[in-house]
């Protein structure tokens, strides 16, 4: 965990130096959620090894977002249209028209028009500012969550964590989750609704006491898939 927090504090510096503080700073924040989240999730001892993938995972994850955001900003595109052939470019465009006028008084659009996944960017973009790097941190959050949903499902399937540790390094290892995630494409949340739904009915399953938290899971499911 410390080495991964100094590889991300690397990171963090050269972000400065070259996009500036407040860049900077999304890179640090998202970074240290996604370790906080993997040393929790993942926090027993013989766990160590999958703890190691997924804090590689995320600075993987990190370095890739960096890059595409420099060659989206600097080379491929403009601050308005930060993608050339590729359905993010109307995913952002939504997410920043949402922000403008309102997030709120577009909600009846929710249901009719699949725009959840922009709406869940243009709260961001509420937050931070129409920051393309935002929400490609974001999509890189969801595929962390993904994953560690899935160790923590299959842990549940058999005790072996070897195979825990096969199944996480098999979702890592699939180049398209990246790819997804980075041209700011939606799939990143349906996997982690995917991930969310198997661990929910898995926890229900399993332990009586897990129950409720199983029901959220799903509830939390039903909302990114809706």
């Amino acid at each position: 965990m410390i080495i991964a927090i100094l590889c991300l504090l690397a990171m963090v510096g050269g972000t400065a130096l070259t996009f500036g503080p407040d860049t900077a700073f999304l890179v640090l924040f998202f970074g240290l959620v996604q370790i906080a989240v993997t040393a929790s999730a993942l926090k027993h001892p013989l766990l160590g090894r999958l703890r190691s993938l997924v804090f590689l995972y995320v600075l993987v994850l990190t370095l890739v977002s960096l890059f595409a955001y420099h060659q989206s900003a600097f080379v491929l595109g403009t601050e308005a249209l930060p993608y050339i052939n590729s359905d993010g470019v109307g995913y952002f465009r939504d997410a920043v028209n949402l922000s403008q006028t309102g997030i709120f008084d577009n909600l009846e659009r929710l249901g009719t028009n699949y725009l959840g996944y922009q709406f869940l960017v243009s709260l961001l973009f509420y937050l931070v500012g129409p920051n393309l790097l935002a929400a490609l941190l974001l999509n890189n959050l969801a595929l962390t969550l993904a994953v560690i949903m899935l160790v923590r499902a299959t842990l549940l399937m058999t005790p072996n964590v070897g195979v825990a540790f096969f199944t996480a390094l098999s979702f890592v290892l699939i180049g398209r989750y990246i790819y997804f995630a980075n041209v700011l494409l939606k799939e990143p949340f349906i996997l982690l609704g995917i991930c969310a739904l198997l661990y929910g009915v898995l926890c229900i399953k399993a332990h009586r006491a897990s129950s409720i938290f199983g029901i959220c899971l799903i509830g939390v499911s039903a909302i990114i898939l809706a």
